[in-house]
């Protein structure tokens, strides 16, 4: 092992060593120019290295277009080279956080934009009146018929009243907690769908922890979107390592030209 390399929310300002965003847009040779090192010797001898996160700026004062990503930029380099994706694509992170990633053929991330979905899941799950009209998502399939149905009233009605309807499908309408946990998950994706409107890339690949990835492949597939790249778990697991190995070999070409 020849160094400690650090990436994602280790390097913000709740993490060791806080490491500006850089401004997208940011490949890997402005990220490898930017790898921060400062050694901590109580936690490790090796030399340790720490990788910046990448901030989309906004046109005039418009909040919505601002945006910010840690640990993705380096997932994004290792899937690139893991999948041999040499055109541009969107990337849908699932997570805690939920983010679409516009990166181009480059590999240069140059806009990303995030929703709290799997926050907002956890949160509805778990400290509101809806807990005792689901069961755990874990140990549930999803229920297609139920996610349609839900993705549906989102729509129609708006997130807010299709949330409450988990509630009155569970305890009025008789549907099982199985169907109104597929029903909200169903709900919650239009949050997804909303950060794929403005992206341009027709190749869409989908990556992360849960079910909802498989769903809504298929989903969008239905729709006309023929591009899209479903990264098994094993794959997603590893490509922040090789990412960061990767974007190492850079930085030593950096050091070494400097």
């Amino acid at each position: 092992v020849a160094a400690a390399v650090f990436s994602g929310m280790i390097t913000s300002n709740l993490g060791l060593l806080e490491v500006p965003h850089l401004i997208a847009p940011v490949g890997p040779t402005e990220l490898a120019t930017a790898v921060r090192r400062r050694d901590f010797p109580e936690i490790t001898p090796l030399p340790c290295y720490f990788i910046p996160g990448v901030r989309t700026s906004s046109q005039g004062d418009n909040l919505a277009d601002l945006d910010v990503l840690r640990g993705e930029e380096v997932e994004i380099m290792g899937l690139r080279s893991l999948l041999s994706i040499t055109s541009d694509a969107v990337f849908l992170h699932y997570g805690s956080h939920h983010k679409a990633i516009n990166v181009d053929a480059e590999g240069k991330i140059l806009a990303s934009k995030t929703s709290l979905t799997g926050e907002l899941f956890s949160a509805l799950s778990e400290h509101t009146m809806l807990k005792g009209s689901l069961e755990s998502v874990e140990a549930s399939a999803i229920v297609e018929e139920a996610w349609r149905h839900g993705l549906a009233d989102g729509k129609r009605v708006g997130v807010g009243r299709a949330l409450f309807l988990v509630r009155v499908g569970e305890q009025i309408a008789g549907y099982s907690k199985s169907y109104m946990t597929s029903y909200l998950l169903g709900v919650l994706t239009l949050l997804d769908l909303s950060l794929l409107d403005e992206m341009k890339s027709r190749r869409l690949v989908l990556y992360g922890r849960g079910k909802l990835k498989h769903i809504l492949a298929e989903y969008l597939h239905g729709r006309g979107l023929v591009e899209i790249v479903l990264v098994d778990d094993d794959t997603a697991d590893v490509a922040a390592a090789i990412g960061a190995a990767e974007l190492m070999l850079r930085v030593g070409a950096v050091f070494k030209e400097r």
